[in-house]
């Protein structure tokens, strides 16, 4: 394959920039006249930036050696000297107190501007860690027609995950032997490649690209390519997936759930009217098998403190409205504790869109990527969205700094009817998180657009989240991993749920010989028939999501249970 001379010469003029930045970073320089001081702020101040502080590394420095400044009685001299211990190791220095103060004051300076230097160069080094690789069309389409057809003119590419490659080389010689075909070496090298990565693409608001590969699942069948178009509310065509697709056939009103995974093929969705049409056309991969192994399963184990954390949250937890009453947000973490057959009940107002902010330490205009100064309160503080910027102070309850949107689908998937979103990538520990909606009656709480001073938010996580904090109840804690994703016949998957510190140091499988914990827990209330238990967890998305790997808690403390309520509104207290 031949290399454009651009692109080569493009190449070699960025690997030529970097190594006089990585130069100028390291800040390596060293003197050889006999103008060199031992004292930290009487040297001049070297070449580039070190994270060694403002002296060259050749400059060897003792652990026990102490730099001391004595005064006059009336400030008017100055005395350095350098100790080891009660010690002098070198001649003390005089000098007068307006020199030592001028000369001391330009060195802090210095020391400041490195320090702070540094330590942006970590902080946006961490920024950036987990975020993969993006990739977007720096130019925009100006075709009308494929706007039209697509729903916007941008193009991007997001790339996650990890590729490791081993290499084994091996020599061996025989110095007293002679192998069979007359050779006294052997050489072998062995190249082992292991890749785990996930590709989500997207052509302007209506086409995404789903890419999910995992070189360890033990079936071709396992990775899933999926390409889906999504139609606006008014359009015919509602939805078109290509790949892998699944067909369900479920109903809010009964107990039955069939559904038929693993398909590959294309599947419609069409509304006329009140009429929705369903077309799917597709082959079935891979083959179904019954296997018993020799007790060699897999088998996870994780304690009531192994929840996923940072990818859920709620918007919010209860019910606000604002001081002059004009608008009002629902309490979605507690609808969410309402259900009808094990089904989730939506709220009484729904949101219509949710927008995703992080915080970032880049600032400026990046292709693709949008950033804005601006602040984010509680949202029982959200009159404090209406004060200027800089009357806003960084605590649990707000955040001021610079915000970056999150891509909707590709980095974030919201569910406005519930009023919760779910990050592809788990959040960092030490970023906050912060959205702005819309309500179905037209309430929008936080800014829709980014303004001149800025945007206004509303908190979901603070910097680093405390058990004290307002917020902390918005993150899901019910969602634990099933340490696998991608599940294609939930049919043969089995999960057991099983207590180890019993009595007498037993396992222990139920609460009691009549039922195990995983009916205890509302997991298995169906069998193949529709009625009683059948030891399986039950295939609803409510609790089971086979795609992702997860299993959701009907209630949102199961270790310490705080109970959930059917349509009647009866309460279960577990």
């Amino acid at each position: 394959m031949k290399t454009p001379k651009g692109v080569l010469f493009l190449f070699v003029a960025c690997f030529f920039a970097c190594g006089m930045t990585a130069r100028g970073e390291v800040g390596f320089s060293f003197s050889l006249t006999t103008q060199t001081s031992p004292y930290s702020f009487i040297r001049g101040p070297q070449r580039g930036i070190s994270a060694f502080g403002d002296q060259a590394i050749l400059v060897s420095t003792m652990p026990t050696r102490t730099e001391k400044v004595e005064f006059d009685s009336l400030y008017t001299r100055a005395k350095l000297s350098i100790r080891v211990e009660d010690t002098d190791i070198v001649t003390p220095l005089p000098m007068e107190y307006s020199k030592y103060r001028d000369m001391r004051l330009a060195y802090e300076i210095r020391k400041e501007f490195v320090d702070e230097t540094v330590k942006g160069f970590k902080a946006a080094a961490q920024a950036r860690s987990g975020e993969g690789i993006a990739i977007d069309v720096p130019f925009k389409i100006k075709s009308k027609t494929f706007r039209r057809i697509f729903g916007g003119d941008n193009i991007g590419l997001r790339v996650q995950g990890s590729i490791t490659i081993d290499g084994k080389y091996r020599q061996q010689k025989f110095d007293q032997l002679q192998a069979a075909n007359q050779r006294n070496t052997s050489n072998n090298f062995n190249i082992d490649m292991t890749q785990r990565f996930t590709i989500a693409g997207k052509i302007g608001e209506k086409v995404q690209v789903d890419v999910n590969q995992d070189s360890e699942r033990l079936f071709d069948f396992e990775n899933s390519l999926k390409l889906t178009y999504t139609g606006d509310k008014d359009e015919i065509i509602q939805k078109v997936e290509a790949g892998n697709v699944s067909l369900s056939l479920g109903t809010n009103l009964a107990t039955f759930s069939g559904q038929n995974k693993g398909l590959f093929g294309i599947k419609t969705e069409a509304k006329v009217g009140a009429l929705k049409l369903t077309g799917i056309a597709s082959l079935e991969r891979g083959q179904k098998n019954r296997q018993k192994p020799n007790e060699s399963a897999r088998r996870a184990s994780w304690s009531e403190n192994d929840y996923l954390q940072n990818v859920y949250f709620w918007v919010t937890d209860t019910t606000i409205t604002t001081s002059d009453g004009t608008r009002t947000v629902d309490g979605y973490r507690e609808n969410y504790r309402r259900y009808i057959n094990r089904q989730h009940v939506n709220p009484s107002i729904q949101l219509t869109s949710i927008d995703v902010w992080v915080t970032t330490s880049a600032s400026g205009t990046q292709q693709g990527v949008e950033t804005s100064d601006g602040f984010a309160v509680i949202l029982q503080n959200i009159d404090s969205l209406n004060l200027p910027r800089g009357s806003v102070t960084t605590s649990q309850i707000a955040v001021d700094g610079t915000w970056r949107r999150l891509t909707p689908q590709t980095e974030y998937v919201s569910y406005p009817e519930l009023g919760y979103i779910r990050l592809r990538t788990p959040l960092q520990s030490d970023v906050a998180l912060a959205v702005s909606f819309r309500t179905a009656d037209g309430d929008t709480f936080g800014s829709q657009t980014v303004g001149p001073d800025g945007v206004r938010l509303v908190l979901i996580k603070p910097r680093t989240a405390q058990p004290a904090d307002p917020t902390w109840n918005l993150m899901f804690r019910h969602v634990y991993s099933l340490q696998t994703t991608g599940i294609q016949d939930p049919e043969n998957f089995k999960l057991k749920i099983i207590r180890g510190e019993s009595v007498g140091g037993i396992e222990e499988e139920g609460p009691d010989p009549s039922q195990t914990y995983l009916r205890f827990f509302g997991f298995d209330e169906l069998s193949t028939t529709g009625t009683g238990s059948d030891g399986n967890i039950d295939n609803m998305p409510s609790i089971f999501n086979a795609d992702l790997g997860e299993i959701h808690f009907l209630d949102l403390t199961p270790f310490d249970p705080s109970g959930y309520m059917n349509a009647a509104g009866q309460h279960h207290q577990m």
